[in-house]
């Protein structure tokens, strides 16, 4: 099970997609359903680390753009779910890079190699 747009019921049923939305050819045996309160949480927060892997992985500028796109998509959607708006999501980020800074100057930990 997966969460998927709220076209694709619709255009599934219209025969709009030629392939199923994993993939993988059309199964007689896949339906959609509404989720539950409870597996919508859970889904959407394994979209958006679906989406994340995506946007990571992707090479191509314009694929990047697109998975990049889809995060958003998906961090918006969860924010409105836990009811906070992107305002709150951004104050927050503001307020930890005021604190700790931010990722632009590229600075990583290395782990010491223990010596013994």
């Amino acid at each position: 099970m997966k969460l998927v747009r709220d076209n694709i019921p619709d255009m599934h049923a219209a025969g709009q997609l030629g392939e199923h939305p994993n993939g993988s050819e059309h199964r007689d045996s896949q339906v959609f359903r509404r989720a539950t309160q409870e597996e919508y949480r859970l889904f959407l927060r394994t979209k958006l680390a679906e989406e994340v892997g995506e946007a990571i992985s992707a090479v191509r500028r314009d694929h990047i753009l697109e998975e990049l796109g889809d995060v958003y998509q998906m961090l918006d959607t969860l924010t409105r779910d836990e009811g906070f708006t992107m305002l709150d999501v951004m104050t927050s980020a503001r307020m930890k890079a005021e604190r700790y800074g931010g990722f632009a100057e590229g600075w990583v930990l290395e782990e010491k190699e223990n010596r013994a």
